[in-house]
């Protein structure tokens, strides 16, 4: 991981000598949203929902600039997660009881928790609408640098062995961590006001184009992605 972080500081100084004219923020937000599938399933229902502490650290730097257009790139620390209650109908997942492994189709409450940390390279369009208001848009790559995905599947049942065994659930306990994918990218799209000549408010969507899981991954039958909201200020340097 250090490797690949000296990899992204050389590029963005690279970037910076070549630059004709640039300006540089830091920015803070706190990112809310969730690790979800674009279409939520017919079989789960959202009972409860708890966005987290998950805030977000960047550097910017302007890499080029033609009239009120200017592209910016950076680096960025950001966190990622959520807490969800959701009541579910035949839904394929797996968790241990007991210490016993059982995969099926449960019915019944689940509980996840997801908190992934990312170190991220942002590439990004800004138009400046007037002096104050600016709108911007484009992608980033993501490497995860911690993961947690887990839970519980609480007061129900699940068929096993081909829907032929129905076992009555009290709390099984999932952890599907390891399985978090260490690469994402998506897309970005923001606008920035400007309440002085140094300090700005930020609101930004971005929207996961990887799945949070690999193909090999069968626990849950569904591709999920990071779809998250910032809001958030930024600070001119120069």
């Amino acid at each position: 991981m250090i490797k690949k972080l000296v990899l992204l500081a050389f590029i963005l100084s690279g970037l910076k000598s070549y630059a004709w004219e640039h300006e540089s923020f830091i920015k803070g937000n706190l990112n809310i949203g969730a690790t979800t599938p674009y279409s939520m399933p017919k079989n789960i229902t959202v009972a409860g929902f708890n966005p987290l502490f998950t805030p977000s650290v960047s550097y910017e730097i302007s890499v080029y600039r033609l009239n009120s257009f200017k592209v910016f790139t950076g680096l960025r620390y950001e966190a990622k997660g959520m807490h969800v209650k959701a009541d579910v109908k035949g839904y394929y997942t797996e968790f241990y009881q007991n210490g016993s492994q059982l995969s099926g189709y449960f019915t019944g409450a689940n509980d996840t928790k997801a908190y992934n940390s990312y170190m991220s390279l942002p590439v990004k369009a800004v138009y400046e609408l007037n002096s104050k208001w600016s709108i911007y848009g484009g992608g980033y790559l993501s490497y995860n640098i911690s993961s947690k995905f887990n839970g519980y599947a609480r007061d129900g049942y699940i068929w096993i062995d081909n829907n032929t065994n129905k076992i009555q659930v009290t709390e099984g306990e999932f952890d599907f961590s390891k399985n978090v994918q260490k690469w994402d990218a998506g897309l970005e799209f923001g606008t920035k006001r400007m309440i002085n000549s140094r300090l700005g408010v930020d609101v930004n969507l971005t929207t996961g184009l990887v799945p949070l899981f690999g193909k090999d991954f069968k626990s849950i039958t569904f591709s999920m992605y990071n779809v998250f909201l910032g809001v958030g200020v930024s600070y001119k340097l120069k």
